[in-house]
């Protein structure tokens, strides 16, 4: 019997889904207008954590604070979906930085919801 922490539904599926898309839209969006200065450098780790931080806690709301490999998978793909944005509105040059707080930010969600 698997432990409810684990079993999800198909309404944690859609709310997960949908926290995703709508937190790496967002995030994304903040990081390309606000914090673009925290992509450079020794920064991108608070950058990464920030991510790491506010897409667990997200899952967590969605979820009713379900752990697993699908819920980490969401997560990731929210942050990785945020990084994604970044050519939008900036040179990818400079997006490529953000592959540090990318990496930062998807192990501690991995971390925080496994």
């Amino acid at each position: 019997m698997k432990s409810p922490i684990y079993t999800l539904s198909g309404a944690h599926l859609a709310r997960a889904a949908a926290a995703a898309v709508a937190g790496g839209v967002v995030m994304g969006a903040i990081w390309s207008f606000v914090l673009l200065p925290f992509t450079f450098g020794f920064l991108s780790i608070f950058l990464g954590a920030a991510l790491g931080y506010g897409f667990t806690r997200a899952m967590e709301y969605a979820t009713g604070r379900k752990r697993g490999p699908v819920v980490v998978a969401f997560a990731i793909g929210g942050i990785v979906l945020a990084w994604a944005m970044l050519p939008l509105f900036v040179p990818m040059r400079v997006a490529l930085y953000g592959l540090v707080a990318v990496g930062i930010g998807a192990y501690l969600a991995y971390v925080n919801l496994r």
